[in-house]
C-alpha cells in the first residue's frame, strides 16, 4: 500500500508541473543497496517553462549552497554544443567547444552514440581533438570518431599537457577512435612538469593507422647537460602510473621514453607495426604487460630499457611475413633492460621468429613456465652480450611441429652466461672437442639458480702437465673463498690395470681456471670426460 501511495504522489506531482505549477520531486534516500522514497524537495522557480538554474541550493544540511547549474556541470553533454551523430556533417567545431567546456570545468565530456565526423582545425596542425588540461572523455561504446580525409597525419586525439600543468587521473573510455593518417590516440609530454599520470584508457577501439603510426603512442623528450642534469622536458618519463585495458588497439602501441608503473592489460592488439614497443627512461621500474592477445607481423613485444618488466599470461603470435627490421626477430625482444619476467605466456613463433631474445646488456631476464612453439631452425632463447639471465623448463615446448618439452634450444655467446642452459667454454692449451658422438663434444657448463655449476662433455689432444688450464669460467660464476677439486674420468686407448677408464683430478681456482692437478699417463686418442662433475660457488 505504501508503494502504491508513493507512486500516486509522484504522478500527481509531475502532472502539477505540466500545468505550470512548481515541480516537486521525491528525493531518493539510499539505504544499503535499496532506494526508498522519502521527503520531497522543491526544485524551485522557473523561467517560462524552464527551471531557473541560478537558484542556490544547499544539497545537505550544513552544506555549501551552489546554483543548480553548478550542481549539474560535472558532466558536459556534447549534444548540447551541437554535436549530432550519424548525419555525415562536420561536428568538429561543436566537438571542440564541448571538449573545451569540459576542460574548463575539469569534468567529463559525454559523447552521443553513433558516428561523429571530425575535420581539421586550421589553427592546429597536430590534432583533431586536443587535450591540454584535465578532462574525462566517455562515449557509449558505439561512439565513433571519424576523421575527414583532409586530416592527413594529424592525431585524432592528442593529449599534450602544458608546462607545469600535470594531467592526473583522467580517463578515456567507451569510444571508437578511427585514425586519419596519424596516430589514433597520442600523448606528448615535451614540457617541463607537464606530465600525464594515472591516465586510464578503457574499452576503446581503434581503426588501423598507416604503417609507422599507432593506435596509441606516447612520446616523451628531454635535454640534459654534460653531467646528466635535466634542462628541458620530462626527465622522469612524462607518463607514469597509467593503465590501458580491455581495448582493441589495432595498429599497436608505442611508448618512447616513458616513465614508471604503466600497465597494459587484457587488450587485443594487432597490425603491421610492433604489437607493443616499450622504451622506458633509465631507471623507470615496474611495467606490466598482462593478459593481452597480440598478433603482429612486426615485432610482437619489444622492451627497450627500464627495469622490473612483467610479461605474463599473454597470447603472443608472430604471423605472416615479417614487416620489421631485425636480422633475427623474436616474439619477445629485450634490449638493455634489467629484471624482466617472461612466464605463463602462450608464445607462437611459428617458422618466422625465435621465441625470446635478450640483447645489448639485458640482465635478469627470466624465461620460465611458458607454452612455446617455434621452428626447428629457430630458438627458445637467444642472448647476445647479455649476461646473468635464466631459462627454466617450459610447460610445453613444440619444435618444428612436434612436442619436445625440455629440449630448450638456445644460443648464448661468450658474453652471455645464462642460468639453466648448457653453454660451451672456450678451450685452451691445445685442448679441443673430442670426436666421440656418444658424449657431448667439447667442454660445457650449466649454472643453476642455487649456485651449483655443472660440467659435461669430452675434450682431447691438449697438454696434460699439472697446472695446465683447460678452460676458464666467466666472472660471477667462479668459486668465492677457496678453490674446488673435482674428479674427472679419462678414457684410455691402451688399457691400464685392466680397465679402459682412469680417474684424474681437476682444480677450479678463484680465477675460474679449470686446470689439471693430476693426470694418469694416457695414450694417443684418449679423451677427458666431465659428465657428472658439479660444484657450488656459494660461499
Amino acid at each position: 500500500m505504501k508503494r502504491l501511495l508513493s507512486s500516486l504522489a509522484l504522478l500527481l506531482t509531475l502532472a502539477g508541473a505540466a500545468f505550470g505549477q512548481t515541480a516537486v520531486l521525491p528525493r531518493p534516500e539510499v539505504r544499503g543497496n535499496n532506494v526508498v522514497f522519502g521527503s520531497v524537495v522543491d526544485l524551485g522557480p522557473r523561467v517560462g517553462n524552464k527551471l531557473d538554474l541560478s537558484t542556490m541550493y544547499a544539497t545537505t544540511p550544513g552544506g555549501i549552497a551552489r546554483t543548480l547549474a553548478d550542481m549539474l556541470a560535472n558532466e558536459v553533454y556534447a549534444v548540447n554544443y551541437g554535436v549530432v551523430a550519424n548525419d555525415g556533417i562536420d561536428d568538429s567545431v561543436a566537438a571542440r567547444k564541448a571538449l573545451k567546456a569540459a576542460m574548463d570545468r575539469r569534468g567529463t565530456v559525454v559523447w552521443p552514440a553513433g558516428n561523429i565526423s571530425l575535420c581539421t582545425d586550421p589553427a592546429d596542425a597536430e590534432a583533431l581533438l586536443r587535450i591540454d588540461r584535465f578532462v574525462n572523455m566517455r562515449g557509449t561504446r558505439t561512439t565513433q570518431f571519424n576523421p575527414c580525409p583532409e586530416a592527413g597525419t594529424r592525431s585524432t586525439i592528442l593529449i599534450k599537457p602544458l608546462a607545469n600543468n600535470p594531467i592526473r587521473g583522467a580517463f578515456i573510455k567507451d569510444l571508437i577512435v578511427v585514425p586519419a593518417g596519424g596516430d589514433a590516440i597520442r600523448v606528448e609530454t615535451p614540457d617541463t612538469n607537464g606530465v600525464v599520470a594515472k591516465l586510464l584508457v578503457e574499452n576503446v577501439g581503434t581503426g588501423m593507422p598507416q604503417k609507422g603510426y599507432y593506435a596509441f603512442r606516447h612520446i616523451n623528450s628531454y635535454t640534459a647537460d654534460a653531467q646528466g642534469n635535466p634542462l628541458t622536458g620530462n626527465f622522469t618519463g612524462g607518463m607514469f602510473g597509467s593503465t590501458f585495458r580491455d581495448s582493441d588497439f589495432i595498429g599497436g602501441m608505442r611508448f618512447e621514453l616513458t616513465g614508471d608503473s604503466n600497465n597494459i592489460e587484457r587488450n587485443v592488439i594487432n597490425g603491421p607495426n610492433e604489437g607493443i614497443y616499450y622504451k622506458a627512461i633509465g631507471g623507470a621500474a615496474t611495467h606490466r604487460i598482462n593478459g593481452n592477445n597480440i598478433t603482429a607481423t612486426g615485432d610482437t613485444i619489444v622492451i627497450d630499457g627500464g627495469q622490473q618488466v612483467y610479461i605474463t599470461e599473454n597470447q603472443l603470435e608472430a604471423v605472416g611475413d615479417y614487416t620489421g627490421s631485425r636480422t633475427n626477430p623474436a616474439v619477445i625482444t629485450i634490449i638493455n633492460a634489467i629484471s624482466v619476467a617472461v612466464r605463463n605466456n602462450n608464445i607462437n613463433a611459428y617458422s618466422r621468429s625465435d621465441a625470446v631474445a635478450a640483447l645489448s646488456g639485458s640482465q635478469g631476464v627470466s624465461v620460465e613456465a611458458n607454452t612455446v612453439n617455434y621452428a626447428a631452425n629457430k630458438l627458445l632463447f637467444r642472448a647476445v652480450a647479455s649476461p646473468n639471465n635464466t631459462v627454466g623448463r617450459q610447460l610445453y615446448e613444440g619444435i618444428g611441429g612436434a612436442p619436445k618439452t625440455g629440449q630448450s634450444l638456445v644460443s648464448v655467446d661468450a658474453a652471455s652466461p645464462t642460468i639453466g642452459v648448457w653453454q660451451q667454454l672456450t678451450l685452451l692449451n691445445n685442448w679441443a672437442a673430442a670426436s666421440d658422438t656418444s658424449f657431448r663434444q667439447g667442454l660445457w657448463w650449466m649454472p643453476l639458480t642455487d649456485g651449483t655449476i655443472r660440467l659435461a662433455g669430452t675434450v682431447a689432444g691438449g697438454t696434460t702437465t699439472a697446472g695446465t688450464s683447460i678452460a676458464t669460467l666467466p666472472a660471477n660464476f667462479r668459486p668465492v673463498n677457496k678453490a674446488v677439486r673435482l674428479p674427472g674420468l679419462v678414457y684410455l686407448n691402451n688399457i691400464v690395470n685392466g680397465s679402459p677408464w682412469a680417474t684424474g683430478v681437476y682444480l677450479v681456482d678463484l680465477s675460474g681456471n679449470i686446470s689439471i692437478q693430476f693426470m694418469p699417463t694416457i695414450g694417443a686418442g684418449s679423451f677427458l670426460q666431465f659428465d657428472g662433475s658439479s660444484f657450488s660457488i656459494r660461499p
